[in-house]
């Protein structure tokens, strides 16, 4: 037979849970509760990686390393390209191409990755679907499509 040894904890015990603080090595937690952690996250990653970037004028495109993304709302109707950033510039954060004004059926929205990163082992992705969005998440070599 088995036996197994617990200690019962009581619930006013078991409700506390403290966090560490990374701000100290620079990162962006600095509260040492759960709930204040998850907001400085959150916060931080809103500052790091707020909005989508709105797309106007036409021509190539190129994400920065600390945008969210872009926004294709273009005032002429033309295809275009979307250039990536690097996938290691990205620290583990998405990067979201969404075709705002709804053309992507007759002006295709070509995204390509940064140097020799690939997108699912690709050397570009097409939006071809009106109001259509990708998600391309970093990996090692690239970026995969959600």
């Amino acid at each position: 037979m088995v036996s197994v040894r617990t200690t019962i904890v009581p619930f006013e015990a078991a409700r506390t849970v403290r966090a560490e603080t990374t701000a100290q090595n620079g990162g962006n937690i600095s509260s040492t509760n759960v709930q204040g952690a998850l907001q400085d996250l959150d916060g931080a990653i809103q500052n790091a990686f707020g909005a989508l970037t709105e797309i106007t004028a036409s021509g190539t495109v190129e994400v920065a390393a600390s945008e969210a993304g872009v926004a294709i709302n273009k005032t002429t109707g033309s295809a275009t390209t979307v250039q990536l950033p690097a996938a290691a510039a990205r620290n583990g954060l998405p990067c979201i191409v969404k075709d705002m004004k709804g053309d992507a059926n007759t002006n295709n929205i070509t995204i390509t990755p940064n140097g020799s990163d690939t997108i699912d082992g690709a050397s570009a992705d097409v939006i071809n679907v009106n109001y259509g969005a990708r998600t391309y998440r970093p990996v090692t070599g690239g970026w995969l499509r959600t």
